[in-house]
């Protein structure tokens, strides 16, 4: 069964990019950087038991354990024990933080032992293979913290399981708090999630030697800020069942859930890790807080990042327009496609089929009608001027009296010019010049043709074109400009 959450409007011109970065981060340090980490663990590993150092620690921690009246989780100690105990006292020692203080403070073996020169030569060079694990040396470890490990530790994981876990939830709650609150708010409210949750478990656990690492303190920051910000707030969710899918709108409080199950199916059946499940409580009760503190600074949420997308009207109608045209219903095809023009006037289909149908009648209204809105179209969007001139040929060729206004008629002169289509616009000059010879624009186009005449090196028109808009526009900016070129 899958659950997921519907929510957000991510786009290519809207792009979450702030969560997409985190998820490639995440993931570039755990394939590149923490590849070779089980085996340099391995190597230090093997030089603490075949170097003799093994032998010289876990005799004295076993006397330590006895002094403090405590009982070794890992069973009773002896020379001859076998590969899997001596690892368990190994792991119980090296996390031992009272012992290991008593043991780097030179008190569990001392200066006047007579192996202490020794010991002090193989720790040293253990300590070195073991710090040089990148889980150690940049996990947050309470008792050794460092300040760049409280960054560090939030982008890596301690296997596949837990990165894919992570990531999921991260791209579904990210997507939907990056586009709701915006991009510098978000990230943080990232950061500060997983440094509350870094902090929560130094204070919890202050004496750990075991690396904290994961983006679980973040994610559930997150989750915690979703769930104030948005719990109530109705969310489309996509359910899969194998043979069944639907969608439904519910709570968005119903991811918290599920991110808890994912925490605890991690827990129980994730196996060894250095994930502190424990830390994520500090991480959502900080993302919660931030998540309040923005609703007590802002008021509202910003919920239209989780609204419906509307629903698309268009594409019925035009789909059953096509279906009558195919059965030749013409009539009831057009009634459709201007319900698809008076929902949306810029809709090019629509327009391209109903001149089509109109054309039929080339002396009826309908097509001047539709051609002409077609054309305005293509003058508003003149990025095929080649389209609308094939289009304004048929149109004339079709009717005997072409029905265009002057202001199209102005408007198509400048796309011919542009195409090249001299003649044609010179023949639509002179017919403007005869029935509007005040129409706003003309003076431009006949400069616009003389110029583009002579630099075809078709002077003569060009002049021809030049005299008529000195003659009847002399006191225009066109004519001083065409002076001014003569």
């Amino acid at each position: 069964m899958v659950i997921i959450p519907l929510t957000g409007k991510p786009s290519w011109k809207n792009p979450p990019i702030i969560t997409i970065a985190l998820i490639v981060i995440n993931c570039c340090v755990y394939f590149l950087l923490q590849t070779d980490q089980d085996e340099r663990y391995m190597q230090a590993m093997d030089y603490y038991f075949n170097s003799g150092l093994a032998q010289i620690e876990i005799p004295l921690y076993e006397t330590y354990l006895q002094q403090q009246n405590r009982t070794p989780k890992a069973g009773a100690y002896s020379e001859n024990m076998d590969g899997e105990t001596a690892y368990l006292w190994h792991q119980e020692l090296a996390y031992d933080y009272s012992f290991q203080q008593e043991l780097q403070a030179r008190r569990v073996v001392t200066p006047e032992d007579e192996h202490f020169a020794r010991w002090e030569q193989l720790r040293t060079q253990y300590e070195e293979k073991f710090s040089s694990v990148i889980l150690i040396r940049y996990g947050f470890r309470p008792a050794y913290h460092r300040p760049v490990t409280f960054i560090t530790s939030m982008f890596m994981h301690g296997s596949v399981m837990h990165l894919v876990g992570n990531m999921f939830f991260l791209w579904i709650v990210g997507c939907a708090l990056e586009l709701g609150c915006g991009r510098l708010q978000y990230v943080f409210g990232y950061i500060l999630s997983g440094l509350g949750a870094m902090c929560f478990f130094w204070l919890t656990y202050s004496d750990s030697l075991v690396p904290c690492i994961g983006a679980s303190g973040a994610i559930a920051g997150l989750m915690g800020a979703y769930s104030v910000l948005y719990g109530r707030t109705r969310v489309s969710f996509f359910l899969s069942l194998g043979f069944y899918f639907n969608t439904y709108r519910l709570p968005g409080i119903l991811l918290l859930p599920a991110w808890v199950g994912n925490e605890l199916a991690m827990l129980f059946f994730g196996g060894e890790s250095s994930t502190a499940y424990m830390a994520h409580v500090g991480g959502l009760v900080c993302g919660g807080g931030l998540g309040f503190l923005r609703l007590c600074c802002t008021g509202t949420q910003d919920r239209d990042a989780f609204s419906e997308e509307p629903e698309d009207e268009i594409t019925p109608l035009f789909d059953k327009a096509m279906a009558h045209i195919g059965r030749l219903e013409l009539p009831k095809a057009r009634l459709l496609l201007m319900q698809i023009i008076a929902k949306d006037p810029d809709n090019l289909k629509a327009m391209q089929q109903l001149v089509t149908i109109d054309k039929h009648e080339p002396e009826h209204n309908n097509f001047h009608e539709s051609a002409s809105r077609l054309l305005h179209y293509h003058v508003k969007n003149p990025r095929t001027p080649k389209t609308a001139y094939d289009l304004y040929k048929e149109y004339t060729a079709a009717t005997k009296q072409p029905r265009l206004s002057g202001e199209l008629y102005i408007g198509l002169c400048r796309l011919f010019i542009r195409i090249d289509q001299l003649d044609e616009s010179a023949r639509i000059i002179n017919a403007l010049l005869k029935l509007k010879p005040d129409i706003p624009g003309l003076p431009a186009c006949l400069l616009g043709l003389s110029q583009a005449y002579r630099q075809k090196g078709r002077h003569k028109q060009g002049e021809s074109c030049g005299t008529v808009l000195l003659s009847l526009f002399p006191e225009s900016s066109e004519a001083r400009i065409l002076r001014q070129d003569l």
